[in-house]
C-alpha cells in the first residue's frame, strides 16, 4: 500500500511539473502572457461541461482567447485541473504562437481552441 501511494503521488508530481513547464513555455511566447490569463479565467469554473454556452464564449484576455467546442454526446465534465493542463500544452506545443486546436475527451469530441 505504502508503495502504492508512493507511485501515485510521484505520478503527480511529474504531471504537476508538465503542467508547469508548460504554462512557462506558453508565457514566454509571444501575447503567452495574454494566452495563460485568458486559460486561467476560462478553466476557473470547477462544474464547465461540454458542450456548452460557457465552454463555447470562452474567455478572452488581450486578444486571446480560450475556448471548447465539442461534439460529446452526452455532455461531458472538465475538471478545471485538467482544462488547465490541455490548454498549456496546447499553447506550449503550438506552431503557431499561441494559437491552435487540440482533441481531447471521450472519442476525441472535445475541441480545445486558443485564437489571437
Amino acid at each position: 500500500m505504502r508503495l502504492l501511494a508512493l507511485t501515485v503521488a510521484a505520478a503527480t508530481l511529474a504531471i504537476a511539473y508538465d503542467i508547469a513547464a508548460d504554462q512557462a513555455t506558453c508565457a514566454g511566447k509571444k501575447h503567452g502572457h495574454n494566452a495563460v490569463a485568458a486559460i486561467q479565467q476560462f478553466c476557473a469554473k470547477t462544474d464547465m461541461v461540454v458542450p456548452s454556452d460557457y465552454a463555447s464564449t470562452g474567455a478572452t484576455h488581450g486578444g486571446a482567447r480560450a475556448f471548447i467546442t465539442s461534439k460529446c454526446n452526452p455532455p461531458q465534465w472538465v475538471p478545471a485541473y485538467w482544462c488547465e493542463a490541455q490548454f498549456y500544452n496546447l499553447c506550449a506545443t503550438s506552431e503557431l504562437g499561441i494559437a491552435g486546436t487540440l482533441r481531447f475527451g471521450t472519442d476525441g469530441c472535445q475541441y480545445f481552441s486558443i485564437a489571437q
